[in-house]
């Protein structure tokens, strides 16, 4: 799937696409990133750059070592 498709997916349907093993946590994570840096620039909105925590934060071994907040499988 390309990144932009994602942008006019509300998060629930973007989760089920996660789930159902279609995209991964990290693609929707890039595709997030690159739509906030391509609008940013306009509306100055993010004044802080949390882009690596987010990638680090979707790593599939973060979540097996039950770090996560939410619930694991």
């Amino acid at each position: 799937m390309k990144a932009d498709c994602f942008t006019s997916m509300q998060m629930i349907d973007q989760a089920n696409l996660a789930r159902a093993g279609q995209v991964s946590s990290t693609e929707l994570v890039e595709a997030a990133i690159a739509c906030l840096t391509a609008v940013n620039l306009d509306l100055n909105a993010a004044i802080l750059d949390l882009s690596d925590d987010a990638r680090r934060e979707c790593r599939p071994t973060h979540l097996l070592a039950g770090q996560s907040g939410g619930r694991t499988r």
